[in-house]
């Protein structure tokens, strides 16, 4: 099995040096990148790459840009300081709906609902006489049940 470094030497070789490096930087920018900006700004922005000392960011609405051109001495600042990036002048944005660092929510665990759980939802929904709202409101009450943290 190949160690890290040999394989950071064969990429260096084929790629050039320059751009190994800078695909680290962008990497340890993206690892960082909530650190670097914050939470809140961290879910609509991502650094993509670094070019004759710019940081291009991707942000997922143009309001976005207005706030990362007044916050760009500190990004640039925070970048030296947390990611040690030192080089970089501007920061530049390009539009891109996806962006934004995702994190993964977990989703709420399901437990099932007995037959007798149900015939008792649908007699408490006789006397809605509409069957498309009658449907609608028993999947909701099973949903609900489901997820409901109760025993």
């Amino acid at each position: 099995m190949k160690t890290p470094d040999t394989l950071n030497h064969q990429l260096a070789s084929l790629l050039g040096i320059r751009h190994v490096k800078r695909l680290s930087e962008i990497r340890k920018l993206q690892n960082l990148w909530s650190d670097i900006c914050g939470a809140m700004l961290a879910n609509c922005s991502e650094p993509v790459s670094i070019e004759k000392g710019c940081l291009w960011l991707a942000v997922n609405h143009p309001s976005v840009t207005a706030h990362i051109r007044m916050l760009q001495p500190e990004i640039l600042l925070a970048c030296e300081r947390k990611a040690k990036i030192s080089g970089l002048s501007q920061v530049r944005t390009r539009i891109d709906l996806n962006a934004g660092l995702k994190r993964a929510v977990p989703r709420p665990k399901r437990k099932r609902i007995s037959l007798s759980q149900k015939k008792e939802i649908v007699r408490d929904l006789q006397g809605v006489h509409s069957h498309k709202l009658r449907h609608a409101m028993f999947r909701a009450r099973v949903s609900q049940e489901e997820l409901s943290p109760n025993d």
